[in-house]
């Protein structure tokens, strides 16, 4: 009996402590990911009773760096989405984005795709501190949710988490622990 609870409590402790050994539910692992990703890529090491979701890479396509990607963190017993890990390199990662314009003349809306370099916007939100890097936490606009976006740049990597369910401060215990 001792031993059965022993062992119960040494696999809880490498599934929550390393999470090199979390499989990811696309069948992509993270240690997958960490060998064909073109960046320094981090994971979140204080990830208590959740189960972990590649959102992106969608496919892993091996003669292809890997350019972005996004990690879901779900809650075991609730299914609930509480943290989203985002990354992509800081410098030299292109971003899509639309442009709308309504064309007065003929009451159309006029839409067009602008590629461009991704740029970490210093000015939003507020200033915080990890790892000795200069980040931004912009709380949610609703009020009804204690979360945010928690962003930085760290070893030429941005970094995003994301949660509607976690307040700065548990935002920030994650951010500084992410090896």
């Amino acid at each position: 009996m001792w031993k059965g609870r022993y062992l119960f409590f040494v696999l809880i402790c490498l599934f929550i402590f390393n999470p090199i050994l979390v499989m990811a539910q696309t069948n992509v692992s993270l240690n997958t990911l960490r060998e064909h990703v073109g960046f320094h890529f981090f994971t979140p090491e204080l990830i208590e009773q959740a189960y972990l979701k590649v959102n992106e890479p969608k496919l892993l396509d091996s003669t292809k760096p890997i350019t972005f990607v996004q990690l879901h963190y779900f809650n075991q017993e609730t299914d609930q989405l509480f943290l989203t890990v985002t990354q992509h390199r800081a410098r030299g990662h292109l971003i899509v984005k639309e442009k709308s314009k309504n064309d007065q003349i003929d009451g159309h809306e006029k839409t067009k795709k602008i590629v461009e370099e991704f740029k970490f916007n210093k000015h939003e939100g507020v200033a915080v501190k990890i790892n000795k890097q200069e980040g931004r936490f912009i709380q949610w606009d609703a009020q009804d949710y204690p979360g945010g976006f928690l962003r930085w740049v760290q070893n030429g990597t941005f970094i995003e988490l994301k949660s509607m369910v976690l307040n700065k401060e548990q935002l920030m215990e994650i951010a500084q622990n992410m090896r």
